[in-house]
């Protein structure tokens, strides 16, 4: 499993796993759509105060690859926050910083079926980011982008 992995410690953290494909059947097959074919099965793993829990999702290889992007910006103070949202609900992540390294993640994880959602608050500081980079490029690495990504401003 690889893992991404948002928060301090082990007893409050959002933790993203995704199993590692096998390469060849992964992008075996000719051509693929860009937008069906890079849904990546995750597993959201969730310790927040006295809940904890875990649910299966699939995510857009976007959503990792568009988390990577912006998390050296809020690393260097470019940037002070990040919205992170699934394209089919399942899962938000607002990430905050105070500009002095220290940072605030509301999540809300939702099961999409029947409107179920869990609103949760997490922290951590800036010495994190770093591994949560390393960690987004093993993912996106793991699952190289099928098809071809359509123009921007295309549907």
């Amino acid at each position: 499993m690889i893992s991404l992995r948002i928060g301090q410690g082990e007893l409050e953290y959002l933790k993203l796993s995704v199993n590692r494909p096998l390469l060849p059947a992964y992008l075996e097959g000719g051509s693929f759509d860009y937008l069906d074919h890079n849904w990546i099965r995750t597993i959201v793993e969730v310790r927040a105060g006295a809940f904890e829990g875990r649910y299966r999702t699939d995510l857009h290889r976007d959503e990792f690859e568009q988390l990577r992007e912006e998390l050296p910006k809020l690393y260097s103070f470019e940037i002070h926050e990040i919205k992170f949202s699934a394209m089919e609900g399942q899962l938000g992540i607002d990430i905050t910083g105070d500009r002095r390294g220290n940072f605030e993640v509301c999540c809300k994880a939702s099961d999409c079926s029947d409107g179920n959602c869990l609103d949760f608050r997490l922290g951590f500081d800036q010495t994190q980011i770093p591994r949560m980079i390393h960690e987004l490029d093993a993912i996106l690495a793991a699952y190289p982008l099928r098809g071809e990504r359509p123009p921007t401003g295309s549907k």
